[in-house]
């Protein structure tokens, strides 16, 4: 008897390891699940512009005069943080493809309209680029802008 109830008690051990394991793979997914909801409701709260600023020149207007210049800046550079946050994300499997790819996009139209409403307000995206070193801090993001052509 007493080897019997040893073996259920090693039996139990390893159930409880198990548990715990689960435990905080469940911890987790419910933690990466509110990061996705958050990055997506502070998305959907920022207004987004046409895909093609050109055909819209009303909004581009509309969306230039809503930031400062240095608003603008800051909007550049955290969504180009995003953007490596991201890939990064994604190359580590930790992201759905398809909502990669939504994110993506959306971050790929968003440094665009910055960059545009930067050049606009008379400032030059590539000198800011160089100046906060950019293309080291972020190399995932710069590679894909330069592929992109959204950046020269």
């Amino acid at each position: 008897m007493p080897q019997h109830e040893h073996s259920n008690n090693s039996k139990e051990k390893s159930i409880a390891e198990i548990e715990a394991e689960l435990q905080k793979i469940h911890k987790k997914v419910i933690q990466q699940t509110d990061n996705v909801k958050t990055l997506l409701k502070d998305k959907t709260k920022k207004k987004q512009i046409s895909t093609n600023l050109h055909q819209n020149k009303l909004s581009l207007e509309e969306e230039t005069s809503k930031y400062t210049l240095e608003e603008a800046q800051a909007e550049f550079f955290a969504s180009i943080a995003t953007l490596n946050s991201l890939i990064s994300s994604y190359k580590e499997g930790r992201l759905d493809p398809q909502l990669y790819h939504q994110q993506f996009k959306r971050l790929l139209l968003e440094i665009s309209k910055f960059k545009t409403i930067l050049e606009i307000k008379g400032f030059n995206p590539v000198d800011f680029i160089h100046g906060e070193n950019i293309q080291k801090r972020f190399d995932l993001a710069y590679q894909i802008l330069k592929k992109e052509e959204i950046l020269s």
